[in-house]
């Protein structure tokens, strides 16, 4: 699902919200954040003819939207579940750093060691199986799980 695609569900969802308070309704920002699952949009208040108010309503709640790129399904996120995911995310991000220095030069071993918990042998296996494959930091985490169990079964 390519961003303008996510962008139209968020919008339509929020739409079908109608109006929230007295005299506003919810709008999609043009921001979004494309995370691993999900594209993520902030919202705004907007009047109902759709214009940007002097002084918006204080509200509080829900931070913005996600829309799942697999299924299109829009939920509303809370800043509680917006923080989780950019923990989320900062970790795939190291995750596909550590591997992709260790692939091409073999350094960051013990944090490898450490992270997945392996054996120098297991350490060993796991960098044969990294010798000829090509990194994606959107697919890494499923990767990284495969590539650990592998290493150790060698």
């Amino acid at each position: 699902m390519e961003s303008s695609e996510a962008k139209r569900i968020a919008a339509t969802f929020l739409e079908s919200h109608g109006k929230v308070l007295d005299n506003f309704k919810l709008k999609v920002a043009d921001n979004y954040i494309e995370f691993r699952k999900c594209y993520y949009f902030d919202y705004k208040i907007v009047n109902l003819d759709g214009t940007t108010p002097e002084e918006p309503p204080l509200a509080a709640g829900a931070r913005g939207v996600c829309v799942e790129k697999s299924s299109g399904v829009v939920s509303f996120i809370t800043f509680g579940g917006y923080a989780v995911m950019r923990r989320e995310e900062e970790e795939i991000w190291e995750t596909f750093k550590l591997l992709t220095s260790f692939q091409k030069e073999k350094t960051h071993l013990p944090q490898l060691k450490a992270r997945y918990n392996l054996t120098s042998p297991e350490l060993l296996n796991l960098s044969k199986l990294l010798a000829n494959v090509e990194l994606h930091k959107n697919d890494i985490m499923n990767f990284v799980e495969k590539v650990v169990a592998a290493a150790r079964q060698k």
